[in-house]
């Protein structure tokens, strides 16, 4: 507390003990109510003193007034400073020394001086906050002078600081901003934020269909799983699995295809058409993925027709070969939190 409070403070208290003093006065030499006064002298004597009491009264409140009044403009001064230095960074380096007690602040690192960290005072609103108090306090310090004070200085000194407190406060209206008195601090961590954006994003982007493998180089008129093809497979049991230990649930749809060429008699007999050659591709591919443990009853198999379709009406052979393939993908849900 600095100089300027502590009087401020001081001055309150002998207000205050005075505005006591006066009204015990006040109480003890009122006399009962069936104890009239007896000669003149009595009455005057009483009078001069009711007259005293009310004069030391209205003093006490006026000091008092101006007491509360300056203690509020000096809370709202400069406050507890705030330091400028970001958080996280120390006040001052392992190598560093305070200069000397008389310069707080001030350090010496090695043969170089450090000058004190600046501090920032608080917001100005405060000021206005302050100023309304004040204007209050005047306002009913005024009135009660209006109302108890006796003689014209009494009254006159009432309406003065009714018509200032009205003044202060008419101005503090206008120039203090409401929003800036009970704004709050909202420190955000812009770092924590952004990874967590970011894992929601990820979250999202890896929800709804996604294509795990296409397996291909099938004969012609034929469904067997070559050797090679098992790299894919594998490939499409790892995506299953890093979902899986994500908490995702997933629907595999395996959906086989085949070429617009026709089948031979033998294939025709064993397959009946195109279509169930492509589905016989589609349950191979499927019988291989139930060795990753997927559950059968999330795969679901499909049929596709020939994507190529030449223009020309001539199949070309190597165009027609990629349409013998089986296209793995799989519906994902939200990952659990």
């Amino acid at each position: 507390m600095s100089i300027e409070q502590l009087v401020t403070v001081l001055a309150v208290g002998v207000g205050l003990l005075a505005c006591l003093y006066a009204y015990r006065d006040h109480q003890a030499m009122q006399p009962p109510p069936d104890d009239e006064p007896d000669s003149l002298s009595a009455r005057i004597a009483q009078r001069a003193r009711a007259q005293s009491v009310r004069r030391t009264v209205v003093t006490a409140m006026a000091g008092v007034t101006l007491g509360c009044l300056a203690l509020m403009l000096q809370l709202a001064g400069p406050g507890r400073p705030v330091s400028a230095r970001p958080e996280g960074v120390s006040p001052m380096p392992s190598s560093c020394a305070p200069l000397s007690p008389g310069m707080p602040g001030a350090t010496s690192c090695g043969n170089e001086r450090a000058a004190p960290v600046r501090e920032t005072p608080d917001s100005p609103a405060m000021l206005g906050l302050a100023l309304l108090g004040g204007a209050g306090v005047a306002l009913i310090a005024g009135a009660l002078l209006i109302g108890w004070g006796q003689g014209r200085s009494a009254k006159a000194a009432g309406w003065l600081m009714v018509f200032s407190g009205l003044t202060v406060n008419g101005l503090a209206i206008k120039d203090v901003k409401f929003g800036d008195l009970f704004k709050f601090d909202t420190r955000i961590d812009k770092v924590a934020l952004e990874l967590e954006i970011g894992k929601k994003l990820k979250a999202l982007s890896e929800f709804g269909p996604e294509q795990l493998g296409v397996v291909d180089d099938f004969e012609s008129g034929r469904a067997d799983v070559r050797p090679h093809m098992g790299e894919t497979i594998r490939a499409v049991c790892d995506k299953w699995r890093a979902h899986g230990d994500r908490g995702q649930h997933g629907l595999l749809l395996v959906i086989g295809s085949t070429d617009r060429v026709r089948l031979s008699s033998t294939s025709a007999t064993q397959y009946e058409s195109n279509v169930g050659l492509a589905r016989a591709r589609a349950e191979q591919v499927k019988a291989r993925l139930l060795d990753c443990s997927i559950p059968t009853g999330q795969m679901v198999t499909m049929v596709s027709g020939p994507r190529y379709t030449p223009a020309s009406g001539v199949v070309v052979p190597s165009d027609a070969a990629r349409d013998r393939s089986v296209v793995v993908w799989a519906l994902w849900s939200v990952p659990s939190q």
